[in-house]
């Protein structure tokens, strides 16, 4: 075991009751364009550590978020945080390359897993030592994740299925998590622009929030991370 654990940073957030900020390092997205220059990679996460967030995310799809291993490779060599993968995951090779690669956990979205495979994906990834989320964006992909008996969820608050491009609201967040059991952790991702958004969503009881388009067009994003993170409180549910 490494000691890196994202269950770990949403239990402290928990019990701490002070709102984990995740960074979403996505070097484009389809809404936004470009975002990060990879020549200055190292130099963002090193601002980001600097910052104070807890864990860090990279999509893995080179196609429309210019994702891709070797640079999940170049993150996982520069940070010791946890390190989240998301992409549209269909098969166990994938889940396997994960661990080869050095990430801590996945998100499994429920609107982009394959139908049938996505309890079976789970157990995949937790029998390789993976942590996982389960990601929903409405109340129906809340009930299937749910009922896997989930450890943590991921709420984005955008559509995946629309690659995001849709404006998102946290609101998303404050509607769906009067159903969300206590004892499940809460990321609640995207749409995160101001301290009264991360507080927002903090209220309605997430640990933690997961920020990649502020963060990337931030002059200071490490003075962002701290605005962002120091004005919210976790509200237990």
């Amino acid at each position: 075991m490494n000691g890196r654990s994202l269950y770990g940073v949403l239990e402290s957030a928990r019990r701490t009751r002070q709102p984990a900020v995740l960074a979403d390092v996505k070097v484009r997205s389809p809404r936004d364009g470009n975002l990060i220059d990879l020549d200055r990679l190292d130099v963002y996460l090193d601002t980001l550590v600097d910052g104070g967030v807890a864990a860090l995310s990279t999509p893995t799809d080179p196609v429309y978020f210019a994702g891709g291993m070797e640079l999940a490779a170049r993150i996982r060599a520069r940070t010791g945080l946890p390190l989240l993968r998301k992409d549209f995951f269909c098969t166990p090779s994938q889940l396997d390359q994960s661990v080869a690669v050095g990430f801590d956990a996945i998100q499994l979205s429920v609107n982009t897993t394959p139908a049938g495979q996505l309890e079976r994906l789970r157990d995949h990834a937790e029998q390789l030592g993976l942590e996982v989320l389960l990601g929903v964006h409405t109340r129906r992909h809340l009930e299937t994740a749910l009922a896997l008996d989930p450890v943590a969820i991921a709420v984005n608050n955008r559509n995946i299925v629309a690659l995001e491009m849709d404006p998102g609201t946290v609101r998303i967040t404050e509607t769906l998590m009067p159903e969300v059991p206590p004892d499940v952790f809460v990321l609640s991702e995207s749409a995160f622009f101001t301290a009264d958004d991360v507080a927002r969503a903090a209220a309605a009881g997430a640990e933690a929030v997961l920020i990649g388009t502020a963060l990337a067009k931030s002059d200071d994003p490490a003075a962002l991370v701290r605005e962002l993170r120091d004005g919210a409180w976790f509200c237990p549910r």
